[in-house]
């Protein structure tokens, strides 16, 4: 297998996999920031300014917040040296598939995830459990035993207008 040759200068696409907006300031280009109003958004970072972060923020990487969307992701994740904050969900398109395994995939996979990425997952519960599309109530009762909540206490109010 040929080894990975990065380009510096190459711009790799980042997503947003936390369960909310991000907000990333460089420490090595004075003004250079990227923003991620919400999860699922997209952003384009130098792979130099990826190592950058590695360096500066490393939490983007140990949570995880973000995540590469390239082909040749695993090679970049290697090279970051963070692949392993990723490997539990390398298998997934998207965390919030997390929630279309049976409850035995589910446990183990939950179980397999990284702190930040629990929480992310337990907000993502909440949501879907305020807008009624979380069907299992194993997952729930499942996340709640793991984390020592309750998963109502995530669930964000709704604002009323007073009119």
């Amino acid at each position: 297998m040929e080894k990975y040759k990065p380009d510096l200068n190459k711009m790799i696409c980042v997503e947003n996999i936390s369960s909310g907006g991000l907000t990333y300031v460089s420490k090595r280009q004075n003004g250079y920031l990227v923003e991620w109003e919400k999860p699922g958004d997209k952003n384009y970072i130098e792979l130099s300014e990826l190592v950058n972060m590695r360096n500066a923020d490393r939490r983007f990487f140990e949570e995880p917040w973000i995540r590469i969307r390239e082909e040749n992701e695993i090679d970049i994740l290697k090279f970051l040296g963070v692949y392993k904050y990723y490997k539990s969900i390398i298998d997934l398109n998207n965390i919030e598939d997390i929630f279309k395994l049976p409850i035995s995939k589910f446990k183990v996979k939950f179980s397999s995830l990284s702190k930040g990425l629990k929480e992310t997952v337990a907000e993502m519960a909440a949501n879907k459990i305020k807008n009624n599309k979380l069907d299992s109530i194993k997952i729930k009762n499942f996340i709640e035993k793991e984390l020592n909540l309750d998963l109502s206490i995530l669930i964000p109010k709704t604002k009323f207008k007073e009119g």
